[in-house]
């Protein structure tokens, strides 16, 4: 299944060579933070990947670590992931397709694109919290890039795929209640009194979660899906409204939100 918004998501966060030392993770913390993403995401948008996915399966998984970022690739399956490291936590994490038959050839085509200056970073794509700071990358040497980044291998068994707990158990999500607030103010944004009656659906989420899915029933005027991320500072943002129609394909999306709702509100009707 082709996934639009995933590639509003630019992979990479580039980062200079003279921030402090590397943050690494254990194995065994990659592979939990990378199982649980890819149950995530066949959970909520259908699949894991564009590649065939076997349960039990035992592949390699190529890890590269900068100062507070480690990128993970899973090239037979199709899939990479960026996890945003601080003080030896993962702070922010997203996952996407990749096309790369391998994952030498993954890993090469990220280090060949690794660089930036302190103090600037390449925004998350069409998301970006701040669209007018400024972004700019200066190419780092290829000694400078050995001293930055640290390949490694890691053995991973792909999981088996079922419900996230938070699902299962229908746990309360948290910071539910700002979200609302922030879903009521975005929706705004996309809706008029003249589209007539609609809703917003806020599903179950955690607070690990890279994204929280929310559809939209605009009325008459669309239905469709609006991303919420947090940002830097724990604040909610959110993606543009992405209508349920090709090229966008949502309904595995909808379906689960539908089936999963935390909170809805209604929209108004149309005004006379």
């Amino acid at each position: 299944m082709s996934r639009r918004l995933i590639d509003w998501f630019v992979f990479s966060l580039f980062l200079g060579c003279n921030l402090p030392a590397q943050e690494k993770l254990p194995a065994a913390q990659v592979i939990q933070e990378i199982s649980r993403l890819l149950i995530w995401r066949w959970f909520w948008e259908g699949q894991t990947g564009p590649k065939p996915y076997t349960p039990g399966k035992v592949v390699d998984m190529a890890v590269v670590e900068s100062p507070n970022e480690i990128a993970v690739f899973l090239a037979e399956i199709g899939v990479a992931a960026c996890l945003q490291v601080e003080d030896g936590k993962v702070i922010r994490e997203n996952v996407k397709s990749i096309a790369d038959a391998s994952n030498a050839s993954a890993t090469s085509r990220y280090v060949a694109q690794y660089g930036g200056s302190p103090g600037f970073r390449f925004k998350q794509g069409k998301i970006s919290v701040s669209p007018d700071v400024r972004v700019r990358r200066d190419q780092l040497t290829e000694e400078q890039k050995k001293g930055v980044l640290k390949e490694r291998s890691i053995t991973f068994t792909l999981p088996s795929l079922s419900p996230p707990d938070y699902i299962t158990s229908r746990r309360p999500p948290p910071d539910l209640a700002r979200l609302e607030a922030a879903a009521r103010a975005r929706v705004q944004d996309f809706y008029s009194a003249n589209c007539g009656r609609g809703e917003v659906r806020i599903p179950y989420f955690a607070s690990s979660d890279p994204a929280v899915y929310v559809y939209a029933d605009l009325g008459a005027c669309d239905k469709g899906i609006i991303s919420f991320f947090r940002d830097e500072k724990g604040q909610w943002t959110s993606s543009q409204f992405s209508p349920a129609r090709s090229p966008n394909q949502w309904s595995t999306t909808i379906e689960r939100i539908r089936e999963n709702t935390a909170v809805r509100f209604p929209l108004p009707a149309m005004v006379n």
